[in-house]
């Protein structure tokens, strides 16, 4: 399983697989997009 952490200020958002993701951190308030190719 992958951390999935927010860009801006680390906290960790989720744990496990993905193929795309757009989340919005409750910490910072920025929007997070995770892929993989």
């Amino acid at each position: 399983m992958q951390e999935i952490r927010c860009t801006h200020c680390n906290k960790k958002l989720a744990e496990g697989t993905l193929l795309n993701l757009r989340i919005k951190c409750l910490r910072c308030k920025s929007i997070n997009y995770f892929s993989t190719h």
